[in-house]
């Protein structure tokens, strides 16, 4: 991730841009020293080191995160502070971002921001004929403002 005068978002991965964690325990890698850092199991998630990813439908892990190390095919070391926590296998990542403007811990609806494109590279042939990248903005009043920007 750089900023500047925009923001550049990399997402890199040997599989999949979506998954969902195993029925695991959150581990403690170091919640004693920032930045601090818990350990999540997806099996063959694919993911690499420094990809962002977009947690949802946990309790304590949710939104946007970064990884820190690949400790094996199904972990991934994120940069969040362990709290206990038994994942139910039904939570999801996705390689995901999503802006949030805050004025005084308040979220101000309808920020404004500009997509300036994208770029894909892709190194290996679909596995099947049902593999789709789409790319969309999704609003947050609901799927009727969603924008489609590519299939």
């Amino acid at each position: 991730m750089k900023k500047g005068k925009h923001d550049e978002w990399y997402f890199t991965g040997a599989k999949a841009t979506y998954g969902v964690f195993d029925n695991v325990a959150a581990a403690d890698v170091d919640s004693a020293n920032p930045p601090f850092t818990t350990d999540l199991t997806d099996t063959g998630h694919g993911l690499l080191a420094d990809s962002l990813l977009y947690i949802e439908g946990s309790v304590n892990y949710n939104g946007l995160r970064l990884i820190k190390s690949i400790p094996d095919v199904n972990s991934m070391v994120i940069f969040a502070k362990y709290i206990a926590e038994v994942l139910a296998g039904t939570e999801t990542w996705k390689t995901k971002i999503a802006y949030e403007n805050l004025i005084d811990n308040t979220l101000v609806p309808h920020t404004a921001f500009e997509l300036m494109g994208f770029e894909i590279t892709l190194d290996a042939a679909a596995a099947t004929a049902t593999e789709l990248l789409t790319i969309t903005v999704e609003a947050a009043r609901g799927s009727a403002w969603d924008n489609l920007i590519f299939s």
